[in-house]
């Protein structure tokens, strides 16, 4: 899982891990929250409603990059400077790329999916008179004519 936080200007993109709490806040994108500055070295945004969390969850050291939820409060921290191990401070993912922009983050960020997703959850076998023109990015069957990418017999295919 991979997401974006942007202001316009600054770019940042996370991988997250495969917690409940990544997984919560991964489910919510995407957002759009104001960015605040929180001690010398943190970015924090409150998102709207809160990121759920389980046993799973992982506490520890985060370096500049990480990027975490703060349970006692619900917000989700952006390190930009490297922070000790707290109770409640459960890490999420680190910073694959911009990780130097995090401090400069103002304003209004968008945090949103990066990448390898379609509109397709899963796929089961199916009738072929139902199959034959395969399925749309969005999951509905394709019809005949219909222009675009299809997915058919497990392979995309560009339509025109």
């Amino acid at each position: 899982m991979k997401i974006k936080v942007s202001d316009g200007t600054n770019v940042i993109i996370y991988e997250l891990n495969e917690t409940s709490a990544a997984k919560s806040l991964y489910g919510m994108l995407p957002l759009e929250v104001a960015v605040e500055n929180y001690s010398n070295n943190e970015k924090i945004f409150y998102p709207s409603t809160a990121v759920s969390y389980g046993a799973d969850c992982i506490e520890g050291d985060c370096p500049a990059g990480t990027l975490a939820l703060f349970s006692p409060w619900g917000n989700v921290v952006m390190f930009y400077g490297a922070a000790s191990r707290y109770s409640g401070l459960y890490i999420l993912g680190k910073a694959i790329q911009g990780a130097a922009n995090i401090s400069s983050l103002t304003g209004t960020i968008r945090v949103e999916t990066v990448g390898g997703t379609s509109g397709i959850r899963s796929m089961k076998a199916g009738n072929a008179n139902n199959d034959s023109f395969g399925h749309a990015l969005n999951g509905m069957i394709a019809t005949d004519g219909q222009s675009g990418i299809i997915i058919k017999d497990g392979k995309k295919v560009v339509v025109k």
